[in-house]
């Protein structure tokens, strides 16, 4: 889309997690709410100790809660995603605000160096309809792609005092069997289960957490349609050959 001339982000980005479009009443309470919360980085999560839904925004942040022996019931349970679930580009569409919200498309990719053996190219398709600024889709795009390679998994049972978890918060784990000291985990499911004994527990599942898939070295490319060529009424080279090509016809009568 003709010349592009480059932006830093910080100048351009002050708040990568707002959006800008619009919702359709055609569809229900919660896909608008999804549609919200995604185009700002966002996790929506229901929080049974105020019985209302909330937001936890995905960004780097501090422990909320620590697990050792000490309130961990039971085994811990590590697993790992796939090979053949882990995304190594990502293609991210949205409307461009410089091409009158026409949609555009951004690609990232991981350098074939990161690769794990014999990991194998799988792209992941994302579309933002409410974004229109190139560097937040842009942004927002590589956080979840390096997020995706995240492969370390961590399933544990605690006690009902861990009722106020949600998903999207981060915890930390330290155990002697793993050589987990305060590492920490993004929880991604919080369940409660009724234990033998009547009273109630809770289940986490989390994933890996590494504060650096949030530091994004981004620029923004200003993007136009101009394709560089001149209109007729102002090409001057246009009119002198059109008038050299009506002269040559004149003579030819």
């Amino acid at each position: 889309y003709g010349e592009q001339q480059e932006y830093n982000m910080t100048s351009i980005l002050t708040n990568p997690y707002s959006f800008n479009g619009v919702l359709s009443t055609d569809k229900t309470v919660k896909q608008n709410l999804d549609i919200l919360t995604s185009a700002s980085g966002c996790f929506l999560t229901f929080d049974v100790t105020s019985g209302k839904w909330c937001v936890i925004i995905n960004r780097a942040g501090d422990s909320k809660k620590s697990f050792n022996d000490s309130n961990i019931i039971g085994s811990i349970s590590i697993t790992t995603t796939p090979l053949d679930n882990l995304y190594n580009s990502v293609q991210v569409s949205f409307p461009h605000t410089e091409l009158v919200d026409q949609r555009d498309t951004l690609t990232i990719e991981i350098p074939n160096e990161q690769w794990f053996v014999n990991e194998q190219p799988n792209k992941l398709n994302m579309e933002f309809d409410i974004i229109n600024n190139p560097v937040q889709a842009t942004h927002l795009a590589s956080i979840e792609l390096k997020q995706s390679r995240l492969d370390k998994i961590i399933t544990f049972r605690t006690d009902y005092s861990s009722i106020g978890i949600k998903a999207g918060d981060i915890i930390d784990v330290t155990n002697s069997v793993y050589s987990f000291t305060n590492k920490k985990f993004r929880v991604t499911l919080v369940e409660e289960v009724d234990s033998e004994d009547g009273t109630i527990q809770i289940n986490i599942t989390a994933l890996e957490y590494d504060e650096s898939i949030y530091n994004n070295e981004l620029t923004r490319y200003k993007v136009t349609t101009s394709n560089g060529i001149k209109a007729k009424s102002t090409n001057g080279t246009l009119t002198v050959s059109e008038n050299n090509t009506l002269t040559n016809k004149l003579s030819e009568l």
